[in-house]
């Protein structure tokens, strides 16, 4: 029995926004610091909304205040701050 594959060539190509708004509490922190959102960055933010399914929807990153500077959160993010494993999920997941 033979197997046939199709090879396929997967260009990423960086998405860089210039202006405009960004949703802090759920982007990168490279994304934060340059403004290039790949593959990479979305990952991240999909484990962020996760996160806020596994505590039924609480604000992510509960010890920042939406009101805080864009270079304080990306501070906290730098020094490798995270969010705790919500008590609703499992080690398994």
């Amino acid at each position: 029995m033979y197997f046939i594959y199709q090879v396929y060539t997967i260009i990423v190509i960086p998405f860089i926004i210039m202006q405009g708004k960004i949703p802090v509490k759920w982007t990168a922190p490279e994304a934060l610091e340059n403004r290039i959102f790949t593959t990479k960055s979305d990952v991240w933010s999909f484990g962020v909304v996760l996160w806020e399914l596994f505590t039924y929807g609480h604000s992510p990153y509960p010890d920042l205040h939406l009101g805080q500077s864009y270079d304080a959160i990306v501070t906290y993010l730098k020094e490798g701050n995270r969010m705790a494993q919500p008590d609703s999920c499992s080690d398994e997941l």
